[in-house]
Parts: C-alpha cells; structure tokens; sequence
C-alpha cells in the first residue's frame, strides 16, 4: 500500500492522495511536471554524452535545431509551390538518409560553405526539424501515466523576426520528432545553425477520473489510434521519424499556400 498523504484544497477540504505505486494517484494527479520528472521519465531523448542541465528549466527542457528541413522558394507552376529539402548534419549521415530514396525526397545542402546552418530566407518560410525526440509513449508504458506536452519558439528566436505554428499539443502515446513551420518576417536572411536552442516544451499530466478499467482502456485506444496513424513513411511505430513524411504521406508542403 502507498504512503498516506493529504493535500488542502480550499475550504477546509482534504484530498487523500496514495502516490506510492497506486493508481489512484493516476486519478487525481494533474499540472505542469517539473524538470526533475521530465528527466525522470526520460520525456525528451538527448544524447547520452550530453548533460542537460542548461538547457532545462523548472519546468521545461530547451529543443534544438535538427538535420533535415523544407525551405519555400516561392517559386512553382500553378498550385505547385515549390519547397527544396534540405539537410544541416554531416555528409555520411546524409548520404545514408539519401539511400534507396527518389531524388524527389533525398536531402541536399542549402550551402556547401555553412553546412551546419539553414538559411530562412527574407518574408520566407520553413518546415524544420527539432534535433531531439520526444518520449510519452514510455511513460505510459513504464508509469501508467497520461502525459501531453506543448512547446513553441523561445523569445530568442522571436527576437529574430521569426514566428512560428506547429501542432497543438504533443499527443499521449508519441515517440518521434517534433516540427515546427516557422516564417521569417524581416527584409534580412535569418540563419539557424544544427543544434541551437530555438524552442522550449513543457509536458502536463492527464487527469482521468476513473477507476484502473478506464486507465486501462484509455491506453487501449492510444495504442489502436497511433497503429492507424503511424505506420506509414517515415514513421517508426508511435511517431514520426523524419521530415520527409509531410512530403511522402500527407502532400502537405504541395498545397501549402503561403
């Protein structure tokens, strides 16, 4: 049995909470986790060599620029706009990306001087790649915990003149890569080099009032819903991969307007 604890809730109220491998505390647990638990429950995968330290926060971990990313030109016939993809990581790692690949989706550099360095051109746009990836599939897998996370560009990269959109919410159950579509909206080139810090995530418990068969069955359907949705491209299981599936699976970057 877990350790007794209770908690004031406001207006003399006591909330019972059994946190010690009970799941009731799955019932009740909710709020924005703390950097100690992001760490914890290994949410985001960094390298092993790497200490995380500065670039985690209270409550959030620093994300940063990756390998592979669409660039808009503005150039294209009709409705077909068009986007060059583009890789900022080393040359034998490309070269293996590019294996086996149509030339329509194997990587290139945008600038055989800065390699390491995607350039975003003035009022351009970009689909790019955050280098880490991001685990709430094994939280739930190891902890029975329901977790979500949100991130967005840090201030830094507002400064810049760049603004960003990208999905709503980091769903439960996903391990892959995150995105962001970001827009240049200065008169001058931006560039982001591989590795700079340019967003920040912060991750929420779920809360489910229900008892250990709804948990259960909630985790279910997670599992049924990401096997429909990522066993495509570019995917591996319960995210996705590589940059390459907006192109491949959605047709998402030909009819973007921008």
């Amino acid at each position: 049995m877990g350790s007794e604890k209770s908690i004031d809730i406001g207006d003399n109220s006591k909330m019972d909470l059994n946190c010690e491998h009970n799941s009731s505390c799955f019932q009740k647990m909710a709020g924005i986790l703390t950097s100690e638990e992001i760490v914890r429950y290994g949410l985001v995968d960094y390298s092993p060599d790497e200490n995380p330290t500065d670039r985690l926060k209270p409550t959030t971990f620093d994300l940063t620029m990756g390998e592979g990313h669409f660039v808009y030109s503005g150039e294209g016939d009709g409705k077909a706009k068009k986007w060059n993809l583009f890789y900022i990581g080393e040359d034998d790692e490309m070269e293996k990306l590019n294996e086996n690949h149509q030339p329509s989706n194997q990587y290139k550099r945008q600038n055989d001087v800065k390699i390491r360095t995607l350039s975003i051109p003035p009022y351009g746009a970009a689909l790019i790649q955050l280098r880490e990836t991001v685990d709430t599939y094994s939280v739930v897998e190891k902890h029975k915990k329901i977790v979500v996370g949100r991130f967005d560009l840090k201030l830094g990269s507002v400064h810049k003149g760049i603004i960003s959109q990208q999905a709503t919410q980091v769903e439960p159950y996903y391990r892959g890569k995150l995105f962001c579509f970001i827009y240049n909206l200065s008169s001058r080139v931006i560039d982001i080099k591989h590795g700079d810090k340019i967003a920040t995530i912060e991750f929420s418990y779920v809360s489910c009032l229900g008892d250990e068969e709804v948990r259960n069955e909630t985790i279910l359907n997670l599992k049924k819903m990401n096997k429909k949705k990522y066993q495509k491209s570019y995917c591996d299981t319960n995210g996705i991969k590589d940059i390459r599936y907006f192109r491949s699976q959605e047709q998402y970057l030909r009819n973007v307007d921008c």
